[in-house]
């Protein structure tokens, strides 16, 4: 399913073109045809800043000069009329940071590329965004994703997967504050700190490759280990509608050398009951609880919990979630309940969808090249450059 001909403009206006509301400002632009929008500090109440070398102030939208000098060095926090800065307090509810000169942001000690953009929020906390080139932010997010002493084409692999991911949310979050999180919510993004030598050349070796589904970007999703065969997306709860690259799962033979293949992990039955209320379940004293349905890929459906005055139903991906997605590794297991303990025997770790990048690296160490990795986890797909590429509509 494409967007109608109207979006599809918007779409290769914001991939190719610049944007003229920051062109009004008249101070050197990144090219925000290339650009990525980066959470990087979200609800926050104090964060210290500091900028090495030279660097600007303005307003945000407007593009108003505040202030430069030679360095900074200060603390951040909201206020209800603005954002004050050390002693300084301004009466506006966002302003955007310019290093000059190669000049670096430092937040909270992480070291950034590009710009950054701080807002007050509504609830007085502070939202900072980093805006740099997408292939710089993809230095500091393959570290993050996969080993970096993995190999060569792996690496590419995940640089094409993480390039793809990050344009699709851009073009969905146009209207926000920003495209993506810094997070295992988005991908994770360390910042110049986390950037390792290996990654940037895989980066820079795949620069402007995605991944497309008949001319379209779609959202390329992946996961540690899929424990012997990926899951449909849609089942998985991460997409609503049936994409043939993501429809169905393929069965997986090479991730078996996963260290997260098998796993097991108890818990006694009052520290579930914690921590399902600790996510907001009602929930007394867990007398029991059992697994109600399996997918085709053997995943858990539901989970049942038996408490002293209720039953709740819970589906399992948020199950998962609630109890904690490093302990609770996938939703692939079975359990077993005995004597105030519950055993979880299972396989896998993370949602299942998409590329399971243990599998993915085996592939590669077995001369597979990186188009037949990429096609055989997203059946139909192709590698295609940058630009002008539309995309699928959730």
């Amino acid at each position: 399913m494409t967007l109608p001909h109207l979006s599809l403009w918007v779409v290769s206006f914001l991939l190719l073109g610049s944007n003229p509301l920051w062109a009004m400002g008249n101070y050197p632009l990144l090219d925000e045809s290339r650009s990525l929008r980066v959470a990087v500090v979200n609800g926050e109440k104090s964060v210290s800043l500091k900028v090495l070398g030279p660097y600007e102030i303005r307003q945000l939208h407007t593009g108003v000069l505040l202030k430069e000098g030679r360095s900074l060095e200060t603390v951040l926090t909201p206020e209800p009329e603005g954002i004050r800065l050390g002693e300084e307090s301004l009466k506006l509810y966002g302003v955007r940071i310019i290093p000059k000169r190669e000049a670096a942001i430092s937040l909270g000690g992480r070291r950034f590329r590009g710009r950054v953009d701080i807002l007050r929020q509504a609830d007085t906390t502070l939202l900072i965004v980093n805006h740099l080139d997408i292939e710089e932010y993809l230095y500091g997010v393959l570290p993050h994703e996969v080993p970096h002493h993995w190999s060569e084409e792996m690496l590419e692999v995940q640089a094409i997967l993480a390039r793809t991911y990050a344009l699709f949310k851009k073009v969905e979050h146009q209207n926000e504050d920003y495209d993506v999180k810094a997070t295992v919510l988005s991908q994770v993004y360390g910042g110049r700190e986390e950037e390792k030598r290996r990654a940037r050349r895989a980066v820079d070796r795949t620069a402007g490759k995605i991944l497309t589904y008949q001319g379209t970007l779609f959202p390329t999703f992946y996961h540690s280990t899929c424990g012997g065969q990926t899951e449909d997306a849609v089942v998985a709860g991460l997409w609503k509608i049936s994409l043939f690259p993501l429809h169905g799962g393929v069965r997986c033979t090479t991730c078996g050398h996963s260290p997260f293949y098998r796993w097991k992990r108890s818990f006694s039955l009052e520290d579930i009951a914690y921590r399902l209320r600790k996510a907001g379940y009602a929930v007394k004293k867990v007398v029991n609880l059992h697994a109600e349905d399996k997918t085709a890929s053997g995943r858990v459906k539901t989970m049942v919990v038996e408490s002293e005055d209720t039953v709740l139903k819970i589906p399992a991906t948020a199950f998962r979630l609630a109890i904690s997605p490093t302990d609770l590794r996938s939703v692939k297991f079975d359990l077993t309940v005995r004597e105030g303990k519950v055993t979880f025997e299972g396989f896998g770790w993370g949602h299942g969808a998409g590329l399971c990048q243990w599998g993915a690296n085996e592939m590669a160490e077995r001369g597979f090249s990186i188009e037949e990795i990429l096609t055989f986890y997203y059946p139909g797909s192709e590698i295609r450059d940058l630009p002008n590429i539309p995309w699928h509509k959730k």
